[in-house]
């Protein structure tokens, strides 16, 4: 799958969850997940996600709004230096 079908996926293609920790085991597919962020203080402009399992291959975090892409940060543990 790729960002732009994920971007045009209905609300249905994804299952909501209510857990604070996610766990998928180890496996070689893609996961997407997808979330809004609020911020309630606009003075606060910057942010940051933290991911507690270090071995990760690849990250990819999209920024979306609407359906546009406005941000893309790449990282994981084979693109760190």
């Amino acid at each position: 799958m790729t960002i732009d079908k994920i971007i045009l996926a209905h609300n249905d293609a994804f299952i909501s969850s209510e857990k604070k920790d996610l766990n998928f085991g180890f496996t070689d597919d893609a996961i997407w997940l997808r979330f809004s962020v609020i911020n309630t203080n606009p003075t606060i402009t910057q942010w940051m996600m933290m991911i507690s399992y270090y071995f990760l291959w690849e990250i990819d975090l999209y920024i979306i709004q609407g359906d546009q892409i406005i941000d893309h940060k790449k990282s994981g543990y084979i693109r760190t230096s």
